[in-house]
């Protein structure tokens, strides 16, 4: 059947899902690589081909059906079989199948990328976390060919996120979608034309500040004396460490030296990758004496509790405590407290105690003091009491001149400079110098 001649337009996938059937075949080129055709039959299948002269014989070949082969994918068989024709071979000896091989869906890259990065590079809880998230909220792109992603989509993808999980869950999601894909690039997997990662507008990064305030931790305490004794033991040795509640959790006794009081967290373990020493004061020293006799022969510190059905963790130590610290700071009164900020409250207090920022981030395992600062929040009292003593030495001191006056309606500081008055004196005398 002879087709007649439609539009020249640049294809989309949108686009040409939009073109309707008509009586006889249609046949629509695209307008950014010429050699590729669309057919839209009568029957609304729509087919792709390859037209093109070669040494004056038309050539035209079929590649595949839309949606099956998108409008990208088809360009990418068009761009080979030119490059074949280029160096004088049949252009049929690239077929569409080799090609989808070689632009892969982002669950296959995203498992690659899990594979043979995380999993190697990476602590065992980062490869863990990513599979779960990926399962949780990846799953709208897990079947996509990596050259049908838009950035309008992961825009769309992220705010979403956003609203449903939350700003820090969906810039960290979108990180790793962003990670799995330009692995995939530098393992040759496939060549993006435009990456659809740039340009996405992410959420601010606001840091938290918070830490318990004296009042708050007793409060806190006070709780902890009503609860069992493994919530007690893991909220108090957060508070005697400042360890990650990761590490606390899967804490084993071989890592752990009471003659010495040291805690060895090994490299596989903690954050930053390599080897976390912690030194253990005789408070939690005594914790953990009390841990180890309750325990008995479980290399756990703290091993698995079982269930309603009687199951333990398959790790066997202890992976959840979000339920038990929201239960705890309920009935302490503890608004949008996170197990985490017991980690910041230890730096803080260090911090308000006068220590320098270098021994806070030996306590902290912190592999850059940059990393520190961000925890060490003075309280009000220290930065008032800070900016009174500076205030005192930079102004007072110098030009003696701060005089305070009360009176029934209200305190006012009334300032005689001398400095100002010897200033204009000598100013002037200065003035009549010249004029002599």
């Amino acid at each position: 059947m002879a087709e007649s001649k439609g539009l020249r337009f640049y294809m989309r996938d949108d686009l040409v899902a939009q073109l309707s059937a008509m009586q006889k075949r249609v046949l629509y080129q695209d307008d950014a690589i010429p050699a590729l055709r669309l057919i839209v039959n009568p029957s609304g299948r729509r087919c792709w081909f390859f037209y093109k002269s070669i040494n004056g014989k038309p050539t035209k070949l079929k590649l595949g059906e839309f949606p099956h082969l998108t409008t990208q994918e088809a360009r990418e068989i068009i761009l080979l079989m030119l490059k074949e024709v280029q160096l004088g071979e049949p252009p049929k000896s690239i077929r569409p199948k080799a090609l989808m091989k070689r632009i892969p869906r982002y669950r296959e890259v995203f498992n690659l990328y899990v594979r043979d990065y995380l999993k190697v590079h990476k602590r065992d809880k980062e490869w863990i976390e990513a599979e779960q998230s990926f399962n949780r909220c990846h799953q709208d792109f897990a079947e996509k060919r990596i050259s049908d992603i838009t950035r309008s989509e992961l825009q769309a993808w992220i705010n979403r996120l956003g609203t449903e999980r939350g700003n820090q869950t969906a810039n960290r999601e979108f990180n790793r979608l962003q990670a799995a894909i330009h692995y995939g690039e530098k393992m040759g997997l496939y060549k993006l034309e435009s990456d659809p990662t740039k340009h996405i507008q992410r959420f601010p990064d606001v840091r938290r500040t918070r830490y318990l305030s004296q009042e708050e931790t007793l409060r806190l305490l006070e709780v902890l004396k009503t609860r069992s004794d493994y919530q007690r033991d893991i909220v108090m040795l957060a508070l005697f460490t400042a360890a990650r509640k990761g590490n606390i959790l899967a804490a084993q006794w071989n890592e752990i030296d009471l003659d010495n009081r040291i805690w060895r967290i090994p490299a596989h373990k903690s954050k930053s990758g390599n080897e976390l020493v912690l030194a253990l004061t005789e408070s939690a020293v005594s914790l953990l004496v009390r841990r180890k006799i309750a325990v008995s022969s479980s290399p756990w510190v703290f091993p698995s509790l079982p269930d309603i059905c009687g199951r333990k963790s398959a790790s066997g130590h202890i992976e959840n405590f979000n339920k038990a610290w929201r239960e705890i700071c309920a009935e302490a009164g503890l608004d949008d407290v996170h197990f985490h900020d017991l980690r910041h409250s230890v730096a803080s207090w260090l911090g308000a105690q006068g220590v320098n920022a270098f021994t806070i981030m030996d306590v902290l395992g912190h592999s850059t003091i940059a990393t520190t600062v961000r925890y060490t929040h003075l309280n009000q009292d220290v930065s008032r009491a800070a900016l009174e003593a500076a205030h005192q030495k930079l102004m007072v001191e110098p030009l003696g001149a701060l005089e305070l006056v009360k009176d029934d309606e209200a305190s006012r500081v009334i300032l005689f400079d001398k400095f100002v008055k010897r200033r204009t004196s000598r100013t002037q005398s200065e003035l009549g110098d010249l004029e002599s």
